[in-house]
């Protein structure tokens, strides 16, 4: 960071330094407690007896003041380059470079038992070269919660190990408590995340570290950030939520703002048959690029359903391979192909209980090419990057033979676990192959908003 923009970012107000008091310690009966002290992590650049020299780690807002602070090793802490510690302070810098802190009441050296993380998930990659699936990530997730690890996969598709002691967290957050908890997410085969999370008088810190595993076979941590939540919330479906935003500068090289993030970690565990369910008939298809649960149907009226999204879904699951049909890449275009009707009805008629007649008035059918009109989703269909998910969180089995699945859309940029839900009705054939049967939007029942996506174009338009 160059000393102008040093000397800019030092005219932060106090105020903004305070935000970080989510964390903060209890200060002992003698220090004045007028003013909220503030907390912040940095990594030691270096050490000795007396002096510590620290880089605040991303994320925190004490790097917006300096990248190099220099604390007094009161507490005469032995440590090394690339230690990571806490400190609580005043929240008062001074203009010089290293920066320096007004009054510093605490420094703590933050411990991560990293390398018996490191040990279990080496061993769980040992022992097979799949790639990465849900499977493999129910083993590494079972075999950390078996170690005393907090647990959980990105996708939330596996239940949470150590489940019960992040409930127990969340008790103290929503009781304004104080209470700590580390959740390590496993995002792939090579790469997962921790989340340190401190909570304190209802406030919320959230240290988020990456780590990844390097061309040597070794996990290195790509990076770590820090933030106050601005949001928090435990949902009564079982989901704790976080948003929040940190400073990073090349996030703000890149965007000209603070990196934001918004995280969901299933707690509650699921009905393991839900997530068979869930699996095998909603996240093939989910909520990306079709309207196969975004609208209601029915085997009588399919409603304003989209075929041609829905061959798009089960080709590639179908044959085996990607659709050989191309977009077109010049924007207000459309590249039509015709598509053999054995082929398109093969699909559909695989997955739907529709004859021809109707599937054909549903759609664009030429018969004097016996064939069906198909336009690839191009750039004036693109939707928002960040989509719900499905979750099935309940069934029933019914007396006709169908099986009712209820669904919610789990969205975490929007801060809920239940952004809307619907009820999907499929059939199960003789061969253990299923057949979609109807889906009913049941919440919200009117106004439904789903702002991120973006039908199909018609022909007309």
């Amino acid at each position: 960071m160059t000393k102008k923009y040093r000397k800019i970012l030092l005219t932060i107000p106090i105020l903004f330094v305070l935000i970080l008091t989510a964390c903060k310690e209890e200060l002992p009966d003698n220090e004045d407690q007028t003013a909220a002290p503030a907390v912040f992590q940095a990594t030691v650049v270096e050490a000795g007896d007396e002096m510590i020299l620290a880089e605040p780690v991303e994320g925190s807002l004490e790097l917006l003041s300096a990248d190099r602070i220099y604390v007094i090793n009161e507490e005469n802490l032995k440590l090394q380059e690339g230690d990571v510690i806490e400190i609580q302070y005043d929240g008062s810098i001074l203009e010089t470079y290293p920066a320096q802190l007004g009054k510093v009441y605490h420094i703590t050296l933050m411990e991560e038992d990293m390398a018996g993380i490191y040990q279990i998930l080496y061993d769980e990659m040992g022992k097979t070269e799949a790639p990465y699936d849900w499977e493999m990530a129910e083993r590494m997730v079972s075999s950390l919660g078996e170690n005393g690890y907090v647990a959980v996969d990105s996708g939330n598709q596996v239940n949470m190990e150590g489940a019960d002691r992040a409930l127990e967290f969340c008790r103290m957050a929503e009781e304004k408590k104080p209470s700590e908890l580390t959740v390590i997410v496993i995002a792939g085969r090579d790469v997962f995340t921790t989340y340190d999370l401190k909570t304190k008088d209802g406030d919320m810190m959230v240290t988020r570290a990456c780590y990844r595993l390097d061309k040597g076979g070794n996990f290195q941590r790509e990076s770590r950030v820090s933030y106050p939540a601005s949001f928090w919330k435990y949902t009564e479906d079982g989901y704790l939520l976080l948003e929040g935003r940190y400073f990073s500068e090349e996030e703000f090289a890149l965007t000209l703002s603070d990196g934001q993030e918004h995280t969901a970690l299933r707690v509650l565990p699921l009905d393991e048959r839900c997530r068979e369910w869930n699996r095998q008939c909603i996240l093939p298809a989910g909520y990306r690029e079709n309207n196969l649960f975004l609208s209601d149907w029915s085997r009588e009226d399919y409603g304003e359903l989209d075929f041609s999204d829905v061959f798009d879904i089960f080709y590639p699951r179908l044959y085996d391979q990607p659709i050989p049909f191309i977009a077109a890449e010049v924007e207000g275009t459309k590249t039509r192909y015709q598509i053999p009707d054995d082929i398109f009805e093969h699909v559909i008629m695989t997955y739907f209980d529709i004859d021809r007649e109707k599937l054909r008035s549903k759609t664009v059918y030429l018969p004097e090419s016996s064939a069906y009109e198909y336009s690839p989703r191009g750039i004036d269909e693109a939707e928002y990057p960040e989509i719900p998910y499905p979750e099935v969180v309940s069934y029933t089995e019914n007396q006709d033979g169908t099986i009712t699945l209820t669904v919610h859309a789990v969205y975490p940029y929007e801060n809920t676990s239940r952004s809307y839900a619907h009820k999907t009705v499929i059939r199960i054939l003789e061969d253990d192959s299923f057949q979609y049967v109807s889906n009913e939007i049941i919440w919200p029942k009117e106004n439904l908003n789903i702002w991120w996506h973006s039908d199909r174009l018609t022909k007309g338009e």
